[in-house]
């Protein structure tokens, strides 16, 4: 098996195993006892029937004395797959055995190079200490020279990143671990967009939002706010819901073709025929208790008084809702790329499809492409100037609703390589896990921001930011609500607007939020009507 097996892969053989019953005595045993034979012996597949059947805690320790973790058992045979796959399952890098000796530790004393670089790109920190106080690096044999290397090649870019941003180590370690407090905005918020954008017309953005479940049910509702309107004057308009008057600076646009929720949508500009393409592929629709998947995609043509939308005469591959619509260029063309999500068997998915925007009206539109390192759905995502597309949080790992494991990991997609490549991990004390939200602003070189998410023990308002040059995440302040189920897009690389979403009581459903990353504040803008959650959203040019 080579290092880059896919999870999915993983899954077919362990399918195969069943038949072959070789799992089977890995059965007669505790589940707990099953899963270290398993690592021992190297057996992913194993490994992986165990925890999926018998119900072994993903951070499970050794009845011994030494209180090994599943992650460091592997760290210690220098199984870089079950590594890997223990990884991409969420394990956590920062736990340590009865000494204090972390899963980077026992890999670098027993000289694994190639495991102690897949668990610095975890998330593993080069800098932890043991109750002694070692660092990893401390451990590493005289004559071991490979795993030095990597250790302090690591620790030599991070310290190269942190002088670049005029801090010492100490100083940026600091200020990674700690949340920064709450900046309010009290100001105009209309001024507050126009001195955003430099200019009063906001180079005519509007923001959509699209589909969803509003009211209980799945929604097929469209609606926009012009930010150059909004931004010269913001003045509500009022529309009655049922018996419920409600006043809005957002405007109702054509609906739908199908009631959706958890759809994959983008927007681009066509230059062809100078107009904005909004394109809308999968989700579900939820009515009267019953659940039916979409296997339809949409592209709507957006025109001066809203949306004319068109059924895209192929469908997608398959049926997944609650996974991500990016755009990329690969050889001069247009691609969006559908990634992750659950199937019609609530299963997170690792497969991607792409669709070809030229070959819309005739031809082959739709291709396969890399599956994702780790299975997940109701992450957070968005794409640097077409030249990749990043992925973060979420939830996989089981079946749809919250028994879907919270996950940190990140990971990118490089067209040019056809390939998902890990990222370092999250932040744990931010944003992140199930329906976390984020978009990529561009400036410079590149930043992706991503808010909000349930950890499963709570919902948050956290958020946080990846340095694509820097490599590394950076606390951000909060938002004004904690929300999952929300959707965030980048107004034009200037900044990040967060719509909808629901915290735990379920309230804050219309609440918008707009982050000033210059400012570095959150700034309240009208609330939606439609009260989205688990819904789509866009910003297009008219």
């Amino acid at each position: 098996m080579v290092l880059d097996v896919a999870v999915l892969e993983i899954r077919r053989r362990v399918s195969r195993a069943r038949e072959r019953r070789e799992c089977q005595v890995l059965l007669t045993r505790s589940a707990g006892m099953a899963a270290f034979e398993a690592i021992a012996e190297r057996d992913v597949p194993g490994l992986a029937y165990v925890l999926d059947e018998g119900g072994t805690p993903l951070e499970a320790t050794e009845l011994s004395s030494e209180r090994r973790t599943l992650l460091i058992a592997a760290a210690c045979t220098g199984a870089a797959e079950s590594v890997k796959y223990l990884l991409s399952r969420g394990a956590l890098t920062t736990s340590s055995d009865a000494v204090g000796w972390t899963s980077l530790h026992h890999a670098a004393a027993r000289g694994h190079d190639a495991v102690c670089r897949l668990l610095l790109q975890g998330g593993a920190d080069p800098n932890a200490r043991t109750e002694s106080g070692r660092l990893p690096l401390d451990v590493v044999a005289a004559t071991d020279a490979a795993t030095r290397a990597v250790l302090e090649q690591w620790l030599s870019r991070r310290d190269e990143r942190r002088s670049d941003e005029g801090g010492d180590a100490a100083g940026a370690a600091g200020a990674a671990a700690e949340v920064p407090a709450v900046r309010t905005f009290s100001g105009d918020p209309a001024a507050a967009v126009r001195a955003l954008f430099g200019a009063p017309d906001c180079a005519a953005l509007r923001a959509i939002v699209l589909g969803g479940a509003a009211y209980g049910e799945s929604s097929s509702g469209v609606e926009q706010l012009r930010l150059s309107k909004f931004a010269l004057e913001p003045q509500p308009s009022e529309r009655t819901y049922g018996n419920s008057p409600k006043v809005s600076a957002w405007q109702e646009l054509p609906s739908l073709p199908l009631r959706l929720e958890g759809a994959q949508a983008c927007a681009w500009r066509d230059d062809n025929e100078g107009k904005s393409k909004v394109f809308v592929s999968g989700g579900l629709t939820q009515a009267a208790g019953a659940r039916a998947y979409s296997w339809s995609a949409f592209v709507g043509t957006a025109t001066e008084s809203g949306l004319n939308w068109a059924e895209a005469a192929q469908p997608p591959a398959m049926s997944r809702a609650g996974g991500c619509a990016e755009l990329f260029a690969h050889e001069g063309r247009r691609h969006v790329l559908l990634a992750g999500g659950v199937d019609m068997d609530g299963r997170a998915l690792s497969t991607t499809e792409s669709y070809d925007t030229d070959l819309a009206a005739g031809g082959i539109a739709w291709g396969t492409r890399g599956p994702l390192i780790t299975p997940r759905a109701h992450f957070a995502s968005g794409s640097l100037r077409g030249e990749r597309v990043v992925l973060s949080g979420g939830a996989g790992g089981g079946e749809l609703g919250r028994s879907l494991l919270p996950l940190y990991s990140s990971e990118q997609f490089l067209p040019s390589q056809n390939a998902w490549i890990g990222l370092p991990e999250m932040l744990r004390h931010s944003s992140g896990g199930r329906g976390c939200a984020g978009s990529v602003l561009s400036g410079g070189g590149g930043s992706f921001v991503v808010c909000g998410g349930d950890s499963g023990e709570r919902i948050t308002a956290c958020a946080q930011m990846f340095e694509f040059e820097a490599q590394a995440w950076i606390a951000l302040p909060p938002m004004r609500h904690a929300r999952t189920g929300h959707c965030a897009c980048a107004l034009d690389g200037a900044g990040l607007l967060v719509t909808g979403g629901h915290d735990s009581t379920t309230k804050h459903d219309t609440d918008v939020e707009l982050f000033d990353p210059r400012a570095n504040y959150w700034i309240e803008l009208p609330g939606v009507m439609l009260e989205p959650r688990w819904h789509a959203a866009m910003v297009a040019a008219r």
